[in-house]
């Protein structure tokens, strides 16, 4: 599973909110990647396993933090939520009526379910409206750690 993700990033333009999402050309991962006021474009791996911009016309100063956004994808990949590591968290796997993670703290159930390309936070689960989407086990352990 690679679900989309955001992040905030630093440029010679100042503050850019950047949205990666995964898709696949034929068995090869990519990113888009849209980046607030630019044209949407495309990472890839290269030879050497790193993820560069493709051959496009785009600002100045997105080409001077190509090796930010390799380690953004990178970092978000090795922290990634994964079925096994909500598991070896302490998550239970729960099946009725839909999969979803469960964890419970003394006063507070945690809810946790992949649903389309997110992993979404429910307060108790199948709930309505999901309390927020997470990126990576780092939001996993904030919402454990200010659970009431």
């Amino acid at each position: 599973m690679y679900p989309h993700f955001r992040k905030t990033v630093k440029t010679a333009d100042g503050e850019k909110l950047i949205d990666f999402t995964p898709t696949f050309y034929g068995n090869e991962l990519h990113y888009s990647i849209k980046i607030e006021h630019v044209d949407q474009f495309r990472m890839a791996k290269d030879e050497e396993g790193m993820w560069r911009i493709g051959a496009q016309v785009l600002p100045l100063w997105v080409h001077e933090i190509d090796l930010e956004l390799h380690d953004i994808i990178e970092d978000n990949y090795n922290n990634r939520i994964t079925p096994e590591a909500l598991i070896e968290r302490g998550f239970i796997l729960q099946e009725n009526p839909k999969k979803y993670y469960r964890f419970d703290t003394p006063t507070y159930t945690i809810a946790i379910a992949f649903t389309e390309n997110h992993w979404l936070h429910y307060i108790k689960p199948w709930e309505q409206t999901p309390i927020a989407i997470l990126y990576t086990m780092d939001d996993v352990e904030r919402i454990i750690s200010n659970a009431p």
